[in-house]
């Protein structure tokens, strides 16, 4: 799912688990008795314990980033070192201020060069699945995942993985995250279940 806020796939999940007869995950308040249904809220809770939560949530960094990396460790990107356009949707530079896992040809938007485009949003398999059988977990699109910082400006950012269509290669690594302000909807986000500290 793409082009969707923070605060919007996180009622999403609540709204997918209750549909689905299961426990709801996001609450507005400290003793996780009101359900997050409506509205921009910051302070959101989670529940955590095992035994009450089956319902669908974000994942968090950590399961974000073991299930890009599928099943493989110390590597950029989830099938190697290297990143080509048969594997991904990124964009690359000019060749000569490219990096050097870049393999990809140069696509950009600068008309007295190529007259190409910026890439977009290509479906779901449009590449490889990766080692467990997740597809598009470097480039195509930012996802908004379980994490966030307040910053001294009193705002909250909360972190997206990965990198979109028109990041280059540096930025659509498994290691990739960014901060950014829940309400941009702009990002996708991937669902899960199950316990996570």
């Amino acid at each position: 799912m793409t082009t969707v806020s923070w605060y919007d796939a996180v009622k999403w999940c609540n709204a997918r688990s209750e549909q689905s007869g299961l426990s709801p995950v996001y609450f507005t308040d400290a003793a996780l008795t009101k359900v997050y249904k409506t509205g921009e809220i910051d302070e959101v809770y989670v529940n955590w314990d095992v035994d009450g939560n089956n319902g669908y949530r974000l994942p968090t960094e950590a399961e974000w980033e073991k299930a890009a990396r599928g099943g493989l460790s110390g590597l950029r990107y989830p099938w190697g070192n290297t990143i080509t356009h048969d594997l991904a949707n990124f964009r690359s530079l000019f060749p000569s201020l490219t990096f050097f896992y870049d393999l990809g040809t140069y696509f950009g938007n600068d008309t007295r060069t190529l007259n190409v485009p910026l890439p977009h949003t290509l479906p779901v398999g449009s590449f490889p699945a990766n080692g467990y059988g997740l597809y598009d977990m470097a480039g195509n699109c930012k996802e908004w995942v379980w994490g966030g910082s307040r910053y001294d400006d009193g705002l909250y950012r909360r972190i997206v993985r990965d990198g979109t269509s028109d990041d280059i290669a540096y930025y659509v690594t498994v290691i990739s995250r960014q901060a950014a302000s829940p309400n941009l909807n702009i990002y996708g986000f991937r669902t899960v279940r199950g316990y996570a500290p």
